[in-house]
């Protein structure tokens, strides 16, 4: 078997050969190792400030939505007054509007009907 005379020649194994090309690995890999490590160092600095600026968001859109809600109710708070008051007034005015006759022959009947035996019309 004839060798091509221009291809590289393997060292014997345990040559100096062979530890220069494992010496230049280790280097090879030790630079992709620190190339590797940088970057996820910048991949997990990345993350971080993305998480504490999802966080502040969060709390600032919670913050927003506690005042929203706040205001709602207390919206909501003085439409039930207002209208309890309305109520009342109405109330007011229609107690006020029945005449001391009026008034008289309705306590007589009401008093006639609490008082009857039970079963007999009033």
């Amino acid at each position: 078997m004839s060798r091509i005379p221009h291809a590289p020649v393997p060292a014997p194994p345990g040559s100096a050969g062979d530890l220069v090309r494992l010496i230049e690995m280790e280097q090879a890999l030790a630079t992709r190792l620190e190339a590797t490590t940088l970057e996820c160092t910048g991949i997990v600095a990345a993350a971080r400030e993305e998480a504490i600026a999802a966080e502040r968001e969060l709390e600032a859109r919670v913050v927003r939505e506690v005042h929203a809600a706040t205001d709602r109710i207390a919206a909501e708070t003085a439409a039930r007054i207002a209208a309890m008051e309305a109520a009342a007034r109405d109330r007011a005015t229609r107690y006020t509007a029945v005449s001391d006759a009026t008034a008289a022959t309705l306590a007589d009947g009401l008093l006639r009907w609490l008082t009857a035996p039970p079963g007999s019309a009033p």
